[in-house]
């Protein structure tokens, strides 16, 4: 039976693994074309807009009068945005399309995954379960809440939903009842500190004004970066606006509400690279050594500098053979003139 159990148990987390191995590949791979989206698009519009250019230059050198040179200009001008705005919409179509597809993919993985752990739940045993469940359930995958997050009484809870709940049959009635949730669970929150939290002067993305200029309208849609390409920060605490992030951004981006000061953490955490320690106890002990072995060569040179030095003193001081000579001749005429 035991064998049974382990052989069924390994069966299922092999699966698990295959599903998620799967799901991080596809994660992997629409990160992948997201940056390729972008690259190519901005690789693809100076090419054309350097086209663009050397095709009105050479317009304007070659063209015999100027109504020829103005009608090449446009003509130049109109094709290279036809050419630009088709390329556009071309690579934003095949890579939508190819990420939503992946996005489909993951979803389905998802899914299937739940689905297996709750067969797990109702079928296997408590252990088994817990084992599994520990190591594929959801708490594996995403971090826990912050412990700076406020907790809601269970009381006030319920009565917040008996008054949703109660304002079904009155449409106009549910704004409010939602806006006085919004203020309790805020109220709680600010009671539940145990210090104040500064809410920060900007917030941590910056907000796309809808009025803006042919001129950014234009630069946005050359590289990719308009409204239609960012996703709004909304804070789960006080449900505020906290700026536009960007699209590879968004998923894996934490940050601290500007308003109520709370901290939302990513929905996605990124793999993380192992990067090995170096130990530097060897590097620290051939640095001591060569510095050693420096100090030891410097009190060589300096003691064969002192022996040079001894040396010359000494050849200087001892007489040559001539001196000698002279020494000797000068004492000796010395001691016969003391004798005469």
């Amino acid at each position: 039976m035991g064998n049974i159990l382990f052989r069924r148990k390994k069966i299922i987390t092999e699966e698990l693994q295959k599903l998620h191995e799967r799901h991080q590949l596809l994660e992997e791979q629409i990160r992948n074309n997201i940056s390729s989206k972008h690259s190519i698009q901005c690789f693809s519009t100076l090419v054309l807009l350097a086209c663009m250019t050397v095709s009105i230059g050479i317009s304007l050198f070659r063209a015999r009068d100027s109504a020829q040179c103005i009608l090449y200009s446009l003509i130049s001008f109109f094709a290279g945005m036809v050419v630009l705005y088709s390329t556009r919409f071309i690579t934003e179509k095949f890579f939508n399309w190819c990420i939503q597809k992946k996005r489909d993919a993951c979803y389905e993985i998802v899914k299937k995954k739940h689905e297996i752990l709750e067969r797990v739940k109702e079928t296997e045993t408590f252990k088994v379960a817990k084992e599994i469940l520990d190591e594929f359930g959801e708490s594996a995958y995403h971090p826990p809440a912050s412990s700076n997050m406020s907790k809601i009484n269970p009381a006030n809870e319920v009565t917040s939903v008996q008054h949703i709940s109660s304002s079904d049959s009155a449409p106009y009635r549910f704004n409010s009842s939602l806006n006085q949730l919004r203020k309790r669970t805020n109220a709680q929150s600010i009671d539940s500190k145990t210090e104040v939290v500064n809410p920060m002067k900007m917030p941590p993305r910056p907000f796309v004004r809808q009025s803006r200029s042919v001129i950014e309208k234009f630069v946005d849609f050359v590289f990719g970066d308009g409204p239609n390409n960012r996703y709004a920060l909304i804070c789960s605490h006080c449900y505020e606006h906290n700026g536009m992030s960007r699209e590879e951004e968004f998923d894996y981006m934490s940050y601290r509400c500007w308003v109520c000061g709370e901290f939302n953490p990513a929905r996605r955490q990124r793999r993380s690279i192992f990067v090995p320690h170096i130990e530097r106890k060897n590097s620290n002990q051939s640095r001591d050594s060569l510095g050693k072995s420096r100090f030891n060569v410097a009190d060589v040179i300096d003691t064969n500098c002192a022996k040079d030095s001894l040396v010359e003193k000494l050849e200087n001081d001892i007489p040559t053979s001539g001196e000698e000579k002279m020494l000797n001749s000068h004492g000796g005429d010395s001691h016969e003139e003391e004798i005469s």
